[in-house]
């Protein structure tokens, strides 16, 4: 399962990840089994790709090296990913912004999360 803010989804094999997230403010990834479920927040700049590897061993996220995250930021960047990748669902970001919009950054990073 996959999620991001206000939505949540059974992802597959083909899943590769999710495009056209809004730069503005921050987003809550949600990830995990139907018995278990974790989450982390996440605040992208323009252009910016977040590069992520599932690992079914701890049944975590867990975020890319960057020389390791290059090679598939590139191909995000290029679209050639564009097929395994779902559209963030614009449709509840209005509701979102309105509920994030005292989440900074910054805050995240002072209650160490």
């Amino acid at each position: 399962e996959f999620g991001v803010d206000l939505r949540s989804y059974t992802v597959g094999d083909r899943f590769g990840g999710m495009k056209m997230i809004p730069t503005q403010g921050v987003h809550f990834l949600v990830f995990g089994t139907d018995m278990d479920r974790t989450g982390c927040f996440v605040s992208l700049a323009p252009s910016e790709v977040a590069v992520f590897r599932w690992d079914a061993a701890v049944e975590l996220l867990l975020p890319l090296a960057p020389a390791e995250a290059a090679p598939h930021a590139a191909a995000a960047s290029s679209l050639s990913l564009d097929a395994s990748l779902g559209p963030y669902p614009l449709g509840t970001w209005g509701e979102w912004a309105a509920l994030t919009q005292h989440i900074s950054p910054a805050a995240l990073a002072r209650a160490a999360i």
